[in-house]
C-alpha cells in the first residue's frame, strides 16, 4: 500500500475490530482475512449451536445460537474446558473426552445435557468436536 503509514491494521480493518468479532483471529493477507470472515459468518448463521477453541482448548468462542439457547452472553460461557451450561453430572465425563481429544488430535462425539435459558430444563445433545488441521497435520483450531 503505497503512500500509507504502517499501522496495526489487517488490510484496511483495524485489528481491534477484527479481534472483537467472534471466530475471527489474526490473518496474513486479504485472502486469509476474507476466509476468516466467511467462516465466522457461516458459524454465526448455521442452524446449530457451535463453538471453537484454540488447539490447547483455550479461548472458547460460541455462536449466537449457543448464546441465545443457553442465555450466557458473557465470559461465563465455560468453566475451564467445559461450558457452564452443561449439566453438572455430565461435565467430568465430557471434560475427560475433550481432554483426550486435545491430546490425541482425534475428533470426539459425546452425548451431553445442555440447559435451556427459556425454561431452565436440560436437554440432550450430541456434541461433536473436530480439529481443523494445517498442511502438516497440526491442529489449528477445534470446532463443534
Amino acid at each position: 500500500m503505497r503512500g500509507r503509514a504502517k499501522d496495526p491494521t489487517i488490510r484496511g480493518r483495524r485489528s481491534a475490530d477484527v479481534a472483537s468479532r467472534p471466530f475471527v483471529g489474526y490473518s496474513v493477507g486479504m485472502t486469509g482475512l476474507r476466509s476468516q470472515i466467511d467462516l465466522r459468518d457461516v458459524i454465526e448463521t448455521i442452524p446449530a449451536m457451535a463453538w471453537a477453541v484454540n488447539p490447547d482448548g483455550s479461548d472458547m468462542r460460541v455462536n449466537k445460537r449457543w448464546r441465545k439457547y443457553t442465555g450466557i452472553w458473557t465470559d461465563e460461557v465455560h468453566v475451564g474446558l467445559i461450558p457452564s451450561a452443561i449439566h453438572p453430572d455430565d461435565r467430568s465425563r465430557h471434560a475427560a473426552i475433550c481432554s483426550k481429544s486435545l491430546e490425541t488430535g482425534e475428533a470426539f462425539e459425546n452425548e451431553i445435557r445442555i440447559r435451556c435459558a427459556a425454561d431452565g430444563e436440560y436437554r440432550w445433545f450430541v456434541a461433536r468436536g473436530v480439529p481443523l488441521l494445517d498442511g502438516d497435520g497440526a491442529v489449528i483450531k477445534w470446532f463443534a
